[in-house]
C-alpha cells in the first residue's frame, strides 16, 4: 500500500539519521571554508567532495535525480577550474 506520509513525519524522518549527518557535513565544511577562506586548494577539494556527495544523494532522493545531477556538475566544473588555478600558480 501507498500511504502517503505527512510533511511533519517525512521530516521527523530525514531528521533521524541522515539529516543530523548533512547538517554536521555541511558545519564542517562551513569551518573549513571559513578557516582557509582564499585558498584555492582548499576550495577546489571542497567543491569535489560536495559535488560527490550529490552524486550520492541521487541514490536516496531519486525524485531529485535531475536537481542533484545539474548541482553536482556545476560543482564539480567549478572545482576543477580551481584546482586548475591552483596548479598553474
Amino acid at each position: 500500500m501507498n500511504q502517503k506520509i505527512s510533511t511533519k513525519e517525512r521530516i521527523a524522518k530525514w531528521w533521524k539519521v541522515e539529516g543530523k549527518i548533512e547538517c554536521g557535513g555541511a558545519l564542517i565544511l562551513l569551518i573549513i571554508l571559513i578557516t582557509f577562506w582564499d585558498n584555492t586548494l582548499v576550495i577546489g577539494v571542497s567543491g569535489l567532495v560536495c559535488s560527490f556527495w550529490c552524486l550520492g544523494k541521487i541514490y536516496f532522493r531519486r525524485d531529485q535525480w535531475a536537481f542533484l545531477l545539474l548541482a553536482s556538475a556545476l560543482l564539480f566544473l567549478q572545482a576543477i577550474s580551481e584546482l586548475f588555478k591552483y596548479v598553474k600558480s
